[in-house]
């Protein structure tokens, strides 16, 4: 390596300034009440989109609703009752949107569960692959009509690059709480997002102005990295988060010229050459 390149790619990185105005757009957002879920339904409320946050804590739902409506001036934002470890609630959920004759521009599959234990949702499937995938594509099944009705439209589904930890969905032992280890089932849920989205595409929305992407929202500090294995990581990734970046800049220089890879950190990229 003859010598390090340090660029700032803006063009990879987005603010919420860059969100377009979404007048007359309907939004849904599932596990909207914290986390990636909350800022999501905050910031497409502030461009005046009228949101449902979807989550299955109708007090803390509530609360984030009246929350939004202060920050951003917009009243346009609702709650509505969604547990994703339960079908018959997701299909009421689908039923009491439905029927308020409303549009569907954009549904953003944000809710997501990750644990060290072995428990099954109510309708008997492993808690992640349940919550992380089933309830959502039935959410998503059930809106399909009124979503392809309301185009342009868009489905975002929340994935991790844990997916590529993964070479398939071990269906055969999916309910074995012995067979598997905690991430491996997390990984398989999140391979399953990206599948599902691909499908979506190529079942449904060809020649459509529907559009279906998956995506890895990165590191974030949320409830998600409440489980024990993740305490060290989150350990880091707040003591990092919380350093200058020119402080970080030499041992971030020193890595790249040790692995001779590619990294970005905080929208900085740095490669070897």
């Amino acid at each position: 390596m003859d010598k390090i390149v340090v660029t700032h790619p803006e063009e990879k990185h987005f603010t919420f300034d860059q969100i377009p105005d979404l007048t007359g757009k309907v939004a849904i957002v599932t596990g909207g009440n914290a986390g990636i879920g909350y800022f999501t339904c905050r910031e497409l409320t502030r461009k005046n989109a009228h949101v449902f946050l979807l989550g299955r804590n109708i007090e803390q739902g509530q609360a984030a609703v009246e929350t939004i409506k202060s920050e951003t001036g917009n009243q346009n934002v609702e709650f509505l009752h969604l547990n994703l470890k339960s079908l018959k609630s997701v299909e009421e959920c689908a039923e009491t949107f439905l029927a308020r004759n409303l549009p569907l521009h954009i549904l953003i599959n944000n809710a997501g569960v990750t644990t060290n234990t072995f428990s099954l949702t109510e309708d008997g499937i492993q808690e992640e692959f349940g919550v992380n995938h089933v309830g959502h594509f039935l959410l998503t099944k059930l809106l399909l009509s009124k979503i392809k009705a309301s185009q342009p439209a868009r489905i975002v589904n929340v994935s991790a690059l844990g997916h590529r930890k993964v070479t398939g969905i071990e269906f055969e032992t999916l309910n074995d709480p012995n067979a598997q280890e905690p991430r491996q089932r997390y990984r398989q849920s999140k391979l399953a997002n990206v599948l599902f989205t691909d499908e979506l595409n190529r079942r449904y929305f060809e020649g459509e102005q529907v559009y279906a992407n998956s995506l890895h929202p990165g590191v974030v500090d949320t409830n998600m990295l409440r489980r024990d294995d993740f305490s060290i990581a989150k350990t880091l990734f707040l003591f990092l988060s919380h350093l200058k970046m020119e402080l970080l800049l030499p041992y971030i220089v020193l890595l790249v010229q040790k692995s001779k890879r590619k990294i970005i950190v905080e929208g900085i990229l740095i490669h070897s050459v």
